[in-house]
């Protein structure tokens, strides 16, 4: 209970101390938000770092990889030759699909 002649004024500091309190939660959000900036940024360099390494053999490799790509979009072929949906599988080959199996 606050005397009548002072409610006004303590009414003003909890409010700056409210505001206070929010301006401290946004500036701690914000750091939070630069160091997750900072470390894609970083990852982001890094990774253009290692793509522009130029390794012996590679362009045989790239050129490889685009003929697969090729042979892919006619469709995925096994072994056989009959392609992954001519076979049965059912969910016990692949232990649940990454479920716990019941």
């Amino acid at each position: 209970m606050v005397a009548s002649e002072y409610a006004e004024g303590v009414e003003t500091i909890i409010n700056g101390l409210r505001d206070e309190r929010a301006r401290e939660e946004e500036e701690r959000r914000s750091l939070i938000a630069l160091k997750m900036w900072k470390w894609f940024l970083l990852s982001l360099r890094i990774k253009q770092r290692v793509d522009a390494y130029i390794v012996e053999g590679e362009e045989d490799e790239d050129r490889e990889a685009e003929e697969g790509n090729a042979v892919e979009a006619e469709g995925i072929q096994d072994d056989d030759g009959k392609g992954m949906e001519s076979e049965e599988y059912d969910d016990d080959d692949f232990g649940g699909g990454g479920f716990i199996p019941e």
